[in-house]
């Protein structure tokens, strides 16, 4: 589980760590601008803190000790979608917060942002698949609805009502085939199971 780091000309740091390598101070900032973002800003119920977070990843964008954006990367939380047809049990990208507008969701056409948490390639590295899923409200279902023009591997799998009643749009990201997905995925679950250390 080693962190991943780069720094960006404009003084911008964007890394991925696990749960476990979060200061408190850190997770704590996380959980303020969850609770900004989506309570306070977009007037929504969440529960800000749940069972996954401390079995998952966050990437994050920082300037200097400024939390400016995170995603969180559920990557052996087991969640089962269907979209009628088929089951999915791929890592959840999830809990994304964006405060800089120098940070985009996705690289869509007119984007004025120089960086993005839209990063598969990262997920490759630490996972050993980029084949994910995504839920997303209604304005961030727009912004990947546009970026789906151009991107194949992303499709949209159905609407959902989340336990507060509130809208969910679900898009799978499958740019391998399942098998080989599920595999990698499974050989990461056991190498992790093997490793951490439980949180009391």
């Amino acid at each position: 589980m080693e962190t991943k780091r780069v720094e960006y000309d404009n003084g911008i740091v964007k890394e991925v760590r696990h749960f476990t390598e979060l200061t408190k101070i850190e997770y704590h900032k996380i959980l303020k601008q969850r609770v900004d973002q989506f309570v306070v800003w977009n007037k929504r119920i969440i529960n800000p803190i749940d069972k996954y977070d401390s079995d998952s990843w966050f990437l994050m964008f920082w300037e200097d000790d400024v939390l400016l954006s995170c995603i969180r990367i559920q990557a052996i939380c087991p969640q089962i979608w269907d979209d009628g047809l088929m089951q999915y049990n791929y890592p959840v990208w999830d809990k994304a917060t964006i405060v800089d507008w120098r940070i985009g969701m996705f690289p869509v056409e007119g984007s004025k942002s120089p960086c993005f948490l839209w990063e598969p390639d990262w997920g490759t590295e630490l996972i050993g698949t980029a084949n994910s899923m995504m839920e997303m409200y209604l304005d961030g279902h727009k912004i990947v609805s546009k970026f789906c023009e151009t991107q194949k591997n992303i499709r949209f799998i159905g609407e959902v009502v989340d336990e507060w009643g509130y809208d969910g749009y679900r898009y799978v990201y499958e740019p391998e085939d399942s098998k080989t997905a599920y595999k990698a995925l499974d050989h990461f679950i056991v190498e992790y199971e093997s490793k951490i250390i439980p949180i009391a």
